[in-house]
């Protein structure tokens, strides 16, 4: 039963107690076995359930072990609701409705209204208006018993025709990030590739963006940040990217009880600091962006996972500045704890992690262990996510392999290459100067340094000559420097001097 083992392997170490606790002061028969039971999967790193069987062969609980398994779950789910029925203000309003509930179904309409107010003033300050409109209609229902009089009732239904005008307008913020992001992760930003330049701007130009509709609340002022951010970044302007983030920074700075309440939105406030001020060199503020991140974490141990978005940005920013060596620092935590939080780690980020801890390793001429990480990208992650890293890594496998002299594997591979970017319509002007490049260096002999760099200089001659299209010129550094691995073949010198 995964859907066991992954609960059980989701929770801390206070989580664990708190069951173990609940469990030993139950009295029903069996609930030893069921603690055994928990404790056997807690113990395994890949769920087994052959072995759970062989474990418990010899016990009662093996004929009914499905139905033991599902009770186990269900005990667990119920004893997590219990430990965190007041660690955030919207398991505090939900507990506090079904409280409401049980009063108003016993008649006892004085009370359960002044549970309905307190959680009404509470929904109201955190701006949780779903659940706002479900405390509201209950109020009403509480005061149609009681007999309130017109005024009271028409306030109450201006409160509800205010939440759920509110709860819209959020509901709206949400669904275009949702799909700028979703865009994004798929497409990625390659503003050569038709139509992707006229759907950022189609983004950038909705209605929810413009000075005409200016957001309110909390939350809306927080996903309109976020969405020009990322809509800027697409568009190649790093730097409103950047304003817009310290600007929902500021935010949720200016209501600190949010940042207990919403960690995760902290956390990816902090990471967009660290990823925008990556591009503009940003160096002091990223690391102390990550400073803070990494001390907010030690507090919620279950969204460790997290923090791998911060290592793939503090990565990328010391490739940014060619700094190979620092970058390296973080690409070694990286490499340290994946192993045990990589499948919590969202696909489009893998993806790029994957090919910046390629790019840093290559950069300290690494070259092995540069080849692991981008045969995971090639081989381990899906083809439809962050096309544009997809496309970086078909080329800039090319480049490694001639580096570690793979000279008769790489026809092959400039054929599957070629194959890849053509049936996605990827093999722009880049692509095909530098794979008809790489095919002609290959009837070079390498040790005829004469030719070699005769060669590399006519590449390099016909990349600059692109550089005059702008956004050829972003590709051209955005997740690789083509231009500076040139020049290091051209004047023998390491790449990361050169860069």
């Amino acid at each position: 039963m995964e859907k066991l083992f992954s609960l059980i392997k989701s929770l801390d170490g206070m989580e664990k107690r708190y069951f173990k606790l609940a469990v030993s002061v139950h009295k029903e028969a069996g609930m030893k076995n069921y603690m055994r039971l928990f404790t056997a999967i807690a113990k395994q790193r890949t769920y087994n359930d052959e072995a759970l069987r062989e474990e418990f062969k010899n016990d009662a609980i093996v004929k009914r072990f499905d139905m033991s398994k599902n009770y186990l779950y269900r005990l667990l789910l119920n004893t997590l609701q219990n430990y965190h029925r007041n660690s955030s203000v919207e398991l505090q309003l939900i507990n506090l409705l079904n409280r409401a509930s049980v009063l108003y179904n016993k008649m006892l309409y004085k009370s359960c209204m002044e549970l309905l107010n307190k959680a009404r003033e509470l929904a109201k300050r955190y701006e949780y208006y779903e659940l706002l409109l479900q405390i509201i209609q209950k109020t009403v229902q509480v005061a149609i018993e009681e007999g309130k009089d017109t005024a009271y009732m028409d306030q109450l239904y201006k409160e509800h025709e205010h939440a759920l005008e509110r709860s819209r307008r959020i509901n709206d913020y949400r669904k275009l990030y949702q799909r700028l992001y979703t865009f994004f992760t798929t497409k990625g930003n390659d503003l050569r590739v038709g139509g992707i330049k006229t759907q950022y701007l189609k983004f950038l130009n909705d209605p929810l963006l413009s000075n005409v509709q200016k957001p309110t609340g909390y939350e809306e002022k927080s996903y309109y940040y976020l969405t020009h951010s990322l809509c800027y970044f697409c568009l190649g302007e790093a730097d409103k990217s950047y304003e817009y983030t310290q600007l929902r920074l500021n935010l949720i700075k200016s209501r600190p009880e949010r940042m207990v309440e919403d960690p995760d939105t902290y956390v990816i406030v902090l990471n967009s600091v660290i990823f925008y001020g990556s591009v503009i060199y940003k160096i002091r503020e990223c690391e102390s962006a990550f400073t803070k991140l990494e001390q907010f974490l030690v507090n919620f141990p279950s969204k460790r996972h997290k923090i791998f978005v911060a290592y793939d940005n503090m990565i990328a920013l010391y490739l940014t500045a060619g700094k190979f060596k620092e970058g390296l620092v973080y690409a070694n935590k990286a490499k340290a704890e994946l192993a045990v939080y990589e499948e919590k780690v969202f696909a489009s980020n893998k993806v790029s992690l994957y090919h910046d801890m390629f790019y840093v390793y290559f950069g300290c001429q690494q070259f092995e262990e540069s080849l692991e990480w981008l045969n995971k990208l090639l081989n381990e992650t899906k083809l439809n996510v962050r096309e544009d890293i997809q496309v970086t890594a078909r080329m800039t496998n090319l480049i490694l392999h001639y580096e570690l002299k793979h000279f008769d594997l790489l026809p092959y591979l400039i054929r599957r290459a070629y194959s890849f970017l053509y049936k996605r319509k990827r093999l722009h002007k880049l692509e095909k100067i530098f794979l008809n490049f790489l095919g002609k260096l290959l009837h070079v002999n390498p040790y005829v340094k004469k030719e070699l760099i005769a060669v590399f200089i006519e590449i390099k001659d016909a990349l600059e000559q692109l550089t005059r299209d702008p956004n050829e010129a972003m590709v051209m550094t955005e997740y690789f420097d083509y231009i500076s691995w040139l020049d290091s073949k051209i004047n023998n010198r390491s790449f990361e001097r050169i860069v």
